[in-house]
């Protein structure tokens, strides 16, 4: 039986005013008027950034194999699914790439999708039923569990796969069968879903799935004995995700979409998203281990985190998934990913092991200066090639994180989300003396000062804390101690983040770049000195008694008045 259609039925979540009003559109009316909405709105931002990627693998593969008006490219054969037959001929190569970048001038000219996206969906229909015997929307068949050898965390082969209840893959909640979650967003009926909810989470939970399911595949159809692989977290939970936006959805969707891939070797590749492929297919092709080669963004951004399947609403098991781990992809220095920071010695940048104040702004030289440690996000190297194509003046730099707990089973913490407004002729803007090379070295001087200076003054502070433990030198002190050092740190970022990042946004391409980093070191000497102020009034008398400190091998001794006269000079010396 085949049941709730994703083309037709009313599930993705956008906001369609200033107002904040949000409705619900399937895929055929998401795209007829995805220009007409502001923004995604789903349950949280890391479901809004899967859901994006779902749908820029619908981009992905129709305008690889049409353009903006609907024809087929020359240089390319399909069959009659409108599938690519045939990867594009060596010498037509360069040919496509500007046939790719013609159709991705005229789609953001044209303000709107053609209609060659919903005749593609309306091809593949049959492949976007939720609920389906055949080809269930990002799933597997009953069928495959049941002919598939699969054994549990103790590598006992078991006839009964994991299952997965839908309180856990709602992160609104989280909780498992073992531990309630008190105090979530939902105290009743945490474990119904609507299916437009249902579907939005299974997209989620093949980019962020934990690894406390603990079952895979030991054998499979011909695949026999599969030898011992690693599954742990989703792929978009290890990697983090950068994307950029602007108050167009339209919009929002053709600036991360990267019609011709920043590396030629990905570039001229087919487009295959796993709804073209069986559920037998998709499952061979990871227990194959050809999961670590995709080559592709349209496959790649359809990845299967896990083999899954909705329990029948019948079932006893009622409100869960059927669950099983297959192999994760290749991240080392996996450079098909354009959404994230990628340490070229170890893999992708975690932006959940920053430290808990540390905003996006702090790795402003990561994101878009070279460097011998960093590659740039393919996404970066994008707008800066069609920032020449576009009308847009700011633009957002977005990053949304899940954060593990660390523990063995990588359950979610917290979530980050965060933002990074500049103009866009600022990001194209990266010759040796240009303004992306200032801006970074404003915000290295910015982060050296506060990590030197200011910290040695709240050190300092602590180590006057002569009535209290934390002047003791034992662990357990030093932790206490060290925690309250970032309390002060963390404080003093949170004053400086929407500053820095509202003169970020003010600066203009014609304007003098001495004058502009006058300005901001004037606004960073203000919040310090108002900062170390308060601080300074609000201490009692055995401050200003004072006590000897070790400064390496010497003797120190230091009161409030000293420290803070200290720090005062260096702002003066170094600002």
């Amino acid at each position: 039986m085949s049941d709730y259609n994703l083309i037709d039925e009313p599930w993705i979540s956008v906001v369609v005013d200033y107002k904040g009003t949000t409705k619900l559109v399937g895929l055929k009316e998401f795209f007829e008027h995805a220009h007409e909405y502001i923004a995604l709105a789903g349950d949280m931002p890391t479901q809004d950034f899967a859901v994006m990627r779902f749908l820029l693998a619908i981009l992905h593969t129709v305008f690889s194999r049409y353009d903006a008006h609907g024809e087929a490219y020359e240089m390319i054969e399909l069959n009659d699914r409108m599938q690519q037959i045939e990867k594009v001929d060596l010498e037509d190569e360069e040919d496509y790439e500007d046939a790719l970048m013609e159709t991705w001038k005229d789609l953001w000219n044209a303000k709107k999708f053609p209609e060659i996206v919903v005749k593609y969906l309306d091809a593949w229909h049959d492949r976007f039923y939720l609920f389906d015997d055949k080809y269930p929307f990002y799933q597997v068949t009953e069928d495959i569990f049941k002919e598939a050898t699969i054994y549990n965390n103790q590598k006992s082969v078991v006839e009964d796969v994991g299952k997965i209840s839908f309180k856990t893959i709602n992160r609104l909640i989280s909780e498992s069968n073992e531990k309630v979650s008190i105090f979530s967003m939902k105290n009743s009926d945490k474990n119904k879903l609507t299916t437009a909810q249902l579907t939005r989470w299974i997209i989620h939970y093949m980019g962020y799935s934990t690894t406390s399911d603990k079952y895979k595949f030991k054998a499979f159809h011909e695949i026999t004995d599969i030898e011992k692989y690693d599954a742990p977290a989703g792929w978009l939970y290890t990697i983090g995700g950068l994307n950029y936006k602007v108050d167009n959805l339209f919009e929002t969707l053709l600036l991360n979409f990267i019609i011709a891939h920043p590396e030629e070797r990905y570039r001229y590749n087919i487009q295959r998203p796993s709804w073209e492929f069986t559920p037998s297919e998709n499952t061979e092709f990871y227990l194959n281990k050809n999961g670590s080669s995709i080559d592709n963004l349209a496959r790649l951004y359809t990845d299967y985190g896990r083999a899954i399947k909705i329990v029948n609403q019948e079932n006893i098991y009622d409100g869960c998934l059927e669950s099983v781990q297959l192999p994760i992809l290749d991240k080392k220095y996996n450079l098909l990913e354009c959404m994230t920071i990628w340490d070229k010695q170890k893999n992708a940048f975690n932006f959940s092991k920053r430290k808990t104040y540390e905003s996006l702004w702090r790795n402003f030289g990561m994101i878009y200066c070279k460097s011998d440690d960093y590659q740039i996000p393919g996404i970066v190297d994008w707008i800066r090639k069609v920032s020449t194509l576009i009308d847009v003046d700011n633009i957002r730099l977005v990053v949304q994180v899940l954060v593990s707990d660390q523990t063995a089973s990588n359950k979610i913490k917290s979530e980050i989300y965060d933002e990074l407004y500049l103009n866009l002729k600022i990001i194209g803007d990266d010759v040796e003396s240009g303004w992306i090379f200032r801006i970074k070295n404003i915000v290295d001087n910015t982060k050296n000062f506060l990590e030197r200076y200011y910290k040695n003054f709240i050190s300092d502070l602590m180590q006057l804390c002569n009535n209290d433990k934390l002047c003791n030198n034992d662990k357990k002190t030093r932790d206490q101690r060290d925690q309250r050092i970032c309390q002060y740190m963390a404080n003093i970022y949170y004053k400086i983040d929407k500053p820095f990042n509202d003169w970020l946004h003010s600066i203009k391409l014609d304007e003098n770049k001495d004058e502009k980093e006058k300005q901001w070191l004037g606004i960073l000497k203000s919040i310090i000195l108002d900062e170390i102020n308060k601080i300074y009034n609000s201490l009692g008398y055995k401050f200003y008694i004072g006590r000897e400190i070790k400064r390496g091998k010497k003797s120190e001794y230091i009161n409030i008045a000293i420290i803070y006269n200290n720090l005062r000079s260096n702002i003066n010396k170094k600002l």
